[in-house]
């Protein structure tokens, strides 16, 4: 005898319970010590329990409610009112009346099985378990409300009661799927992986030729991350029924994250052309594609996925990922400003907008961004210098100002804010404040070109000439090819009369410019190019070179 679904007479299922299955039909009880109903009242409660077959719930409820004035200490009544109750989803009531009837006739099997399933569709787990206790003390061979206890143990995490109930259920019902779907669900939630393998052998060894059951064991294995065993199950499904749309789905998606990309791509493209109008297999090729490199086929699936789902705003932001990824900035900003639309709340979608804009050097569009992505999260890290940052580059120094010292009060190691900070400080001429921090971003992070060479620029303003000699030499040890390094230090070199090593930084320089006058050249759509003005003998505190600079590279983080 197998459990199987069907519809209780006078106990009425509950979604909720974690594994369902109904009971079969059972007749109305009567315990001794209750009065004894008339047969005309008899015959209203089957009528009742037809009503609630049919779903007329204002009939079943308006003939037990005649029956309950005659005899209201009907046990078989207030199940029946509960039952109606509880379908109209008056939980209290329907609680109340199988209580009452359990009253009356404490061994009133049914209205215990109707409280416990309610119980636990309210997520009353303790106090549904005593009921089921109860219950199977009273009728240890009501196999459907064991299972319904084994999976309400497991809900609990009490795996080893749960598994108990379950080789109970299993010496009575060897071959039963459901029985053995439950026992596997629980193997693996008890990290009883190995059991759970076997189990599952074994269940795909009895329905070898199931694809149903095949397939719902490998979706079973998959939620459960045993990805190999899954792809074995969804093979055989495949071999059983070719060209399933999501049989192939789910094989290739199980390859997927087994990191097997040539039979992910191959079962999710057979899948994409039987379901031409679904975007999921679309998606995973695009993300195969991504892990692989491959972002023009990625860009091309992932638009096909947004063709066939456009208010999915992931697939957007993916899009926009991978246009990222080979350059294309505007395009990329165009599908990040969609997902933001489609999703407001999501901070990552603004952010990656955000850089975006800014490596199109829309700078205003990239700080609004920034600061969307505060609104949708405040605590998004390093919030606070991206919008500084985007101030920086649009010449607000107070607000960038600002915004850099909120992120040091929020990490005061944080080496980006600290040198852009102290680039702002410098360009308002505050240079001792520059200089401190400054320094403090230079010890922090040595190798931090930019933040030495504005250190540099602070000690040659403030006349500090070997501090500045010494920090533009360690520039150029770190890039050789910092053009502006070398011409500072020809400046310096030229006032403290050391022509020699003067004339080397202006030999580097003048290399280094050309250079810079074959790329403007050679590469026209680069629309910003380092340009240093020819070096003359002009004051060095007042040379361009110690306040220019170059295009802004996108804010340093972590994407």
């Amino acid at each position: 005898m197998k459990i199987i679904a069907a519809l209780f007479a006078l106990a009425i299922p509950v979604a909720a319970t974690p594994a369902q299955t109904i009971s079969r039909p059972a007749t109305v009880r009567r315990a001794t010590t209750e009065p004894k109903l008339s047969p005309e009242q008899s015959g209203i409660l089957q009528q009742v329990a037809t009503e609630l077959q049919a779903n007329n719930l204002k009939n079943a409820e308006e003939l037990v409610r005649k029956v309950l004035l005659q005899a209201p200490h009907s046990a078989d009544a207030h199940n029946l009112l509960g039952i109606a109750a509880e379908r109209e989803g008056k939980r209290i009531a329907a609680e109340r009346e199988y209580r009452e009837a359990l009253r009356l006739r404490p061994s009133f099997v049914v209205a215990r099985r109707n409280l416990a399933h309610l119980l636990a569709s309210e997520n009353k787990l303790d106090a549904a378990a005593n009921e089921y206790q109860k219950l199977l003390k009273q009728s240890p061979t009501d196999d459907d409300s064991r299972y319904a206890y084994a999976a309400l143990l497991a809900q609990q995490q009490k795996f080893p009661e749960a598994i108990s109930q379950m080789e109970v259920l299993r010496q009575s019902h060897p071959n039963d799927a459901k029985i053995a779907f439950l026992l596997i669900s629980t193997l693996l939630a008890a990290n009883r992986a190995q059991d759970a393998k076997l189990a599952a052998e074994q269940l795909a060894k009895d329905n070898s030729n199931d694809p149903k059951v095949l397939f719902s064991l490998g979706l079973t294995l998959a939620q459960a991350e045993q990805y190999r065993s899954a792809m074995q199950c969804f093979a055989r499904v495949n071999r059983l029924k070719p060209d399933t749309p999501e049989v192939l789905y789910n094989l290739g998606l199980a390859a997927y994250n087994l990191k097997d990309y040539d039979r992910a791509t191959e079962a999710l493209a057979r899948s994409a052309d039987l379901a031409p109008q679904t975007p999921e297999s679309h998606f995973r090729l695009g993300l195969i594609a991504s892990d692989e490199g491959d972002h023009s086929n990625a860009i091309i699936e992932f638009q096909h996925a947004v063709d066939r789902a456009p208010k999915n705003a992931e697939y957007e932001y993916l899009l926009g990922r991978e246009n990222f990824a080979v350059g294309n900035w505007e395009i990329a900003a165009k599908s990040y400003s969609r997902a933001t639309e489609l999703d407001p709340h999501r901070a990552v979608y603004f952010l990656n907008l955000g850089d975006a804009l800014f490596r199109a050097e829309d700078y205003e569009g990239a700080t609004a961004a920034f600061e969307s992505a505060y609104k949708a999260d405040p605590s998004t890290p390093e919030i606070e210098y991206l919008i500084g940052y985007g101030y920086r580059a649009q010449s607000h120094l107070q607000e960038a100002r600002e915004h850099f010292e909120r992120q040091l009060q929020i990490d005061p190691k944080h080496v980006n804010a600290l040198a852009n900070l102290g680039w702002v400080l410098l360009q308002q001429d505050k240079l001792p404040e520059a200089q401190a921090k400054l320094e403090q971003a230079v010890r922090l992070a040595p190798e931090n070109v930019d933040a030495r060479f504005d250190l540099a620029n602070v000690y040659a303003k403030s006349k500090q000439t070997d501090k500045a000699i010494e920090q533009y030499q360690r520039v150029v040890d770190f890039n050789p090819d910092h053009t502006r390094a070398h011409y500072q230090l020809f400046l310096l070199y030229s006032r403290s009369k050391q022509s020699d090593q003067a004339q080397t930084q202006l030999t580097d320089f003048h290399r280094l410019q050309e250079l810079e006058q074959m790329v403007l050249r050679t590469e026209s759509q680069l629309s910003k190019i380092r340009r240093v003005r020819t070096p003359n003998d002009t004051d060095i505190s007042a040379q361009p070179g110690m306040q220019t600079q170059p295009p802004l590279p996108p804010p340093g983080r972590v994407r």
